[in-house]
């Protein structure tokens, strides 16, 4: 994670992360296969011509592209330039939790990560890696749960409190 700078998943986590993605991939995929069965069929009778189903194949190809990159993008971490010591770290994690009514199941010196729960979503994961002048931010909808879209910008939300409340704390 320090080298990429992305979030780390379990092979189970990395399917539910992008199975949203995978529908429209399937649809388009379908499509395709139908496509290629009416060129290879001398009588055709179906209700869609070829124009349409390329049509579609390209519209659901594209949804899928789309939400797969949303999907990546959502596990790049976000660096905020503070330097915290390996107890000033623990004790900053343990206050912002308490402020936000977040669950913080993991405080060590290297690293914290906090579960929050959201009527939008099926909760979502926030985790803080320290390093001498820095932090690295992410927060993904709960990897471990149900694939969803974060509805208004839950995750962005999240950051952006968790660096308010890391000015607060430190000010």
């Amino acid at each position: 994670m320090n080298k990429t700078k992305t979030l780390l998943l379990s092979k189970w986590q990395l399917f539910w992360h992008y199975f949203l993605g995978l529908i429209p991939l399937s649809i388009g995929m379908m499509n395709l296969y139908w496509l290629i069965k009416i060129q290879n069929s001398e009588s055709y009778s179906g209700v869609r011509t070829e124009t349409e189903i390329i049509t579609s194949i390209i519209v659901w190809l594209l949804l899928a592209l789309l939400i797969l990159v949303i999907k990546k993008r959502r596990l790049n971490f976000e660096q905020i330039d503070v330097r915290l010591n390996e107890t000033e770290f623990k004790q900053k994690m343990l206050e912002i939790a308490e402020m936000e009514n977040w669950n913080l199941t993991n405080n060590t010196k290297k690293f914290a990560v906090f579960y929050n729960g959201s009527g939008w979503t099926w909760g979502l994961k926030i985790t803080v890696l320290r390093f001498e002048n820095y932090l690295l931010v992410n927060s993904v909808c709960a990897p471990d749960s149900k694939s969803c879209l974060s509805v208004f910008n839950e995750n962005e939300r999240n950051i952006t409190r968790l660096k308010r409340n890391l000015k607060k704390a430190s000010g």
